[in-house]
């Protein structure tokens, strides 16, 4: 509203029919905006016109990057000091932590201190033949079910979710060659955030079925979330970095005495209050999950690569193979139209 009053006047409704609808507008709407008489009325017009009067220009406040105003700012100290860029605040600990590589324009950047507090990182330029990638930990906590399916046999659901993700290390990568060249350990603070998710509950009985153990059917649900995730951002046509993905792979011990524990996938819009990923996600549940089959059963890799279940170095060597069983029993009577897996 305050950006709308700042570009032309905001006029209630008009005309008889719409008297009542004018009263609401003036007396439900403008207040939450109103404050200190920034955005006022007109006098003489029954206070039907409204403007804005403040020096400030309100659409300065709003960012078309990100939906919100707390980011950082990336400063270059190669010569000098010199502000090249900024990077949103859910975004900032995964990749400007320090040691990482930043790219702006094709120009490489290692990150020498993260100024967390102050909101500001400082880089300086390098020449090196790697990036790196950030290694994080998310634990997801439902708040509120919005809708959900019945079991059969998987249930699926999308609603209110709270998430605590934290930075604990990165890897780096060799251009061209994906090779894994290196680590480091980090330490930075938890980031919390409401958003919007849609989940998958995989039932412990159903895993159990596997015939497999235990380690490798916590892998082949990492790799069949790891597939999904990549589906799930073709399907909602967004960048990568738009959605989360968190794996609980709930308890799974063979002990009879011990209480299963059901998995979860969760895949969330990664912006505080979500972007409205996780509706239209959950509509297309089946699509979702049979692409996801499709995809596996169709990368011509033996054991798992970085196109279907994840790179080799971070699954198991039976991930593909259980990630495919699994998905074929969640789809249940759908899996009859699905290709025979190969193995």
């Amino acid at each position: 509203m305050p950006a709308v009053g700042g570009a032309q006047r905001v006029r209630a409704p008009d005309g008889a029919a719409d008297r009542r609808a004018g009263a609401a507008f003036r007396v439900a709407a403008l207040p939450r905006v109103v404050v200190g008489d920034v955005l006022s009325g007109e006098a003489g017009d029954d206070h039907s016109r409204w403007a804005w009067t403040n020096e400030s220009y309100p659409a300065d406040a709003v960012s078309l990057r990100s939906v919100s105003s707390d980011n950082f700012v990336i400063v270059d100290t190669t010569h000098g000091t010199n502000v090249i860029g900024e990077t949103d605040f859910t975004s900032g600990p995964s990749t400007l932590h320090e040691k990482a590589i930043y790219i702006v324009e094709g120009q490489l950047f290692q990150v020498e201190k993260l100024d967390f507090d102050g909101r500001k990182a400082y880089v300086r330029r390098v020449d090196c033949d790697y990036y790196t990638d950030a290694i994080t930990y998310s634990k997801v906590t439902i708040l509120d079910t919005f809708e959900s399916t019945a079991p059969s046999p998987a249930l699926s659901a999308h609603g209110e979710v709270h998430v605590v993700s934290r930075v604990v290390g990165f890897k780096k990568i060799r251009f061209y060659t994906n090779e894994n060249v290196g680590s480091g350990d980090l330490d930075l603070p938890e980031q919390q955030m409401h958003t919007t998710s849609y989940w998958l509950t995989i039932p412990a009985a159903l895993v159990s079925q596997l015939p497999y153990a235990t380690d490798d059917r916590r892998d082949g649900i990492n790799g069949a979330a790891y597939a999904m995730r990549n589906v799930a951002q073709l399907l909602l046509m967004c960048d990568r970095q738009d959605i989360g993905l968190s794996v609980d792979t709930g308890s799974l011990s063979p002990k009879p005495e011990s209480d299963l524990v059901d998995p979860h996938i969760f895949i969330y819009d990664n912006y505080p209050g979500g972007i409205g990923f996780s509706a239209p996600l959950f509509r297309m549940e089946r699509m979702l999950l049979a692409q996801t089959f499709d995809l596996v059963n169709g990368c011509p890799c033996e054991i798992g690569c970085p196109s279907c279940v994840g790179p080799v170095g971070e699954t198991g060597p039976l991930a593909k193979r259980v990630a495919l069983d699994l998905l074929q029993r969640v789809l249940g009577s759908d899996s009859d139209a699905l290709e025979e897996a190969p193995f």
